[in-house]
């Protein structure tokens, strides 16, 4: 223990752990008294302004009971009438103190619990950077999950009005696409992969599920929090096996939570991936540039087709799921899995385009060979130029987008507004491929790709699971959330609270339950599956 207190990388982990988790820490302080002090200047304003206009609701006892009495000597009620009319009048008058000091009591306790997770994360973190860490195949597609989680949370607090679930299921199915080693379609393999990516999310979305479930009451009571976790799989089967996505938000309104829907949607792309993977290698999509490319255009025009029918069909301005009637059974096309299918198969096809040799820039000496040694250099360079272009300009069309669209209001069309299908059914999907590749392009040296692979950022990426699953809850909580709205609820120093907070959470839930759930997976998998490996 002394000789990792003392020892040169500790310091310089504790040091630039405290430069970017104490600093904000400090900034959280005067917002959470901002955040108790708003609700009641606004009672007090509120009271003082109807004290003003003679408001019976905020009259005092005294004035009050001598109104009603002179209301009933000129209306001729008797004494109990009299009396209800005074309870109804205080119940009704109550309501505004009580709504406006439990915004007060939700940020206390918000920020009591970043604090504590910030002192916990302070020391995990100090450890993991003491170790030696495998860095990550792509960086920049890490990094790209850190922007993916901020571009979602500014999504459902009406900062931006562009969708960003559709994206995460792309970059779901390259990642599985870019790892895989082609073992998953034995009976072993596929029940080792199937483990494998329960482990990895199903920890720590039950654990949120089990504060969501309770709301408030899971702060103050651990014994109902443990309850609720224990009995999940019988009062909330739903959300327990993550199956919201399959069943109609009209049929079962309330077992559903409206931000999980992916969840549910990429469990179900996750057991299907070691068969799509393998029906597309057959196709030849791994070794032919043109026939992977004709399946992407295929799936991009299935997306196309759903946004056509969505926009022609659709007469409920109201439904933001898009839910059809197929043989007689509700489908919400915005959320189900088998409508999602093809931003995941385009994910697949992105990974299989970069394993290509004709992709890939050349590093062996037989392929230098072919050409003059400047030649091949100058092509390299060439290529590597011409995407970086490509990456940048694909990124800034993205925010582009986003702009254009809160420019535009596009979320008060409604749901079945142009801009807004466009904006839901992720229509911009291929300005994400080609971003995508040019993050994992070798030779590229954008001004994205840049910033998306700098630790940090990383550091954020790998705890974006985290930051999507309790950043509803945080803005929920903090009265910022704002899903399909117009414009922001918050001032912008309470949305940096609430992401401030919803980062820390992630990250406390990456090291606390994620990464303790890859070992045992580990462990489990070493034990169940070792007569696999003889």
């Amino acid at each position: 223990w002394l000789k990792i207190a003392t020892s040169f990388e500790a310091q310089r982990s504790i040091m630039k752990f405290g430069a970017w988790t104490f600093l904000p820490l400090l900034l959280l302080l005067p917002a959470s008294s901002a955040v108790k002090l708003q609700p009641l200047q606004a009672s007090h304003a509120s009271s003082s302004v109807a004290s003003s206009t003679q408001d019976p609701l905020t009259l005092s006892p005294q004035l009050l009971a001598g109104r009603q009495t002179s209301i009933a000597s000129r209306q001729g009620w008797d004494k109990d009438e009299v009396q209800t009319v005074g309870v109804a009048t205080e119940e009704r008058g109550a309501l505004p103190e009580e709504r406006s000091a439990e915004p007060s009591r939700q940020g206390s306790m918000l920020v009591a619990l970043v604090t504590t997770a910030t002192a916990i994360v302070g020391l995990l973190l100090h450890f993991r950077s003491c170790s030696q860490t495998k860095p990550s195949l792509i960086a920049g597609w890490t990094g790209f999950r850190a922007a993916l989680a901020f571009w979602i949370f500014s999504e459902h607090i009406a900062v931006q009005p562009v969708a960003g679930g559709g994206s995460f299921l792309l970059l779901s199915g390259a990642i599985l696409a870019h790892t895989d080693k082609g073992t998953s379609t034995t009976y072993y393999g596929y029940a080792q992969f199937c483990l494998q990516r329960a482990f990895r999310i199903f920890p720590a979305y039950w654990v949120f599920e089990a504060f969501d479930i309770n709301g408030a009451e899971s702060w103050k009571d651990p014994m109902l929090l443990l309850k609720t976790f224990v009995t999940m799989p019988i009062q909330h089967p739903i959300r327990f096996f993550a199956t919201q996505s399959w069943i109609s938000h009209s049929d079962h309104p309330g077992n559903d939570h409206d931000h999980l829907w992916f969840v549910s949607t990429v469990v179900a792309c996750y057991a299907a991936f070691p068969w799509i993977n393998m029906c597309l290698k057959r196709l030849g999509t791994d070794c032919s540039l043109a026939r992977c490319t004709l399946a992407a255009g295929c799936c991009y025009s299935m997306q196309l087709a759903e946004a056509f029918y969505i926009v022609h069909t659709s007469s409920d301005h109201n439904d933001w799921t898009y839910t059809h009637s197929v043989a007689g059974l509700p489908f919400s096309i915005y959320d189900h899995p088998i409508a999602r299918l093809p931003q995941f198969v385009l994910g697949v096809l992105l990974a299989h385009m970069l394993k290509m040799p004709s992709v890939q820039p050349p590093v062996t000496s037989e392929e230098a060979s072919d050409t003059s040694e400047g030649h091949a250099a100058k092509l390299t360079e060439g290529k590597g130029l011409m995407v970086s272009i490509f990456t940048d300009l694909s990124a800034v069309l993205i925010v582009g987008c986003a702009v254009a669209g809160q420019l535009a209001n596009i979320n008060e069309q409604g749901p079945i507004g142009l801009g807004s299908v466009a904006s839901r059914m992720n229509l911009c999907t291929p300005l994400t491929i080609v971003l995508l590749f040019g993050l994992a392009y070798p030779d590229s040296n954008s001004f994205t790709k840049r910033l998306l692979s700098l630790p940090m950022v990383g550091l954020v990426g790998e705890a974006s699971y985290g930051v999507y699953l309790w950043q509803m809850l945080v803005t929920g909580e903090l009265g910022c959330k704002a899903v399909h709205g117009t414009s922001p609820k918050c001032s912008t120093l309470e949305i940096s609270l609430a992401y401030c907070c919803t980062l820390l959470i992630g990250i406390m839930s990456l090291h606390v339950i994620e990464k303790p759930s890859q070992q045992v997976e580990r462990w489990a998998v070493q034990r169940l599956f070792k007569r696999s490996r003889n």
